[in-house]
């Protein structure tokens, strides 16, 4: 199993879902999935509480009802940070569209804020206290991986490498309109940088 306990700072740490059906979604993916749901602790019941879906007894992403009225469904995506407030500060000056936050999350699991990067996509921030991310990952009924799909690729290279040091490579033999973002040390196999 791929189980973590940890994640440096740059790497993304966590999922979760923002449904307009929270008892819906439990089902539809407990049984795609095989995951189950179940309350995070600490989390107010006044506005609809969050969750967390397991697997094998390990949290592999989170749930939650939507917050807005007339808001869609959505997944999002959290990167770790090291200082939530100094990561927010850099992502506005790299053209970041602060959305929610900075905002201690209940329990002391974390400190987050929502952006929209420069081209439009939704990505969150996380400073990592009691809750430590994804603790199954890159197995069946878990998160497995983070996709941008974008049509100005240069900004998004720009924002995300001001924001947390990422560096568009193209590995060998990957088709010229697919890029991956790495960081200095990571783990992935090295492309060549463009």
């Amino acid at each position: 199993m791929s189980e973590r306990s940890e994640y440096t700072a740059g790497e993304f740490c966590w999922v979760d879902l923002s449904t307009t059906d929270v008892e819906a979604a439990k089902r539809f993916y407990g049984e795609l999935l095989g995951v189950e749901a179940e309350p995070a602790p600490g989390f107010p019941e006044e506005n609809g509480g969050y969750g967390y879906f397991t697997k094998d007894g390990k949290q592999v992403a989170g749930f939650g009802p939507t917050q807005e009225e007339g808001q869609p469904s959505f997944w999002l995506s959290y990167v770790k940070v090291e200082d939530t407030d100094e990561t927010t500060a850099r992502m506005k000056e790299a053209g970041g569209k602060l959305h929610h936050g900075p905002v201690d999350l209940p329990s002391g699991s974390g400190r987050i804020a929502v952006f929209q990067d420069p081209t439009g996509a939704f990505i969150a921030i996380n400073q990592e206290r009691e809750h430590k991310g994804a603790q199954l990952v890159n197995e069946p009924g878990s998160w497995t991986w983070n996709n941008l799909l974008t049509r100005d690729v240069e900004a998004a290279s720009e924002f995300y490498g001001k924001a947390f040091g990422w560096r568009p490579t193209r590995g060998e033999g990957v088709p010229g309109y697919i890029w991956n973002w790495q960081m200095e040390g990571q783990r992935w196999p090295r492309g060549s940088p463009d």
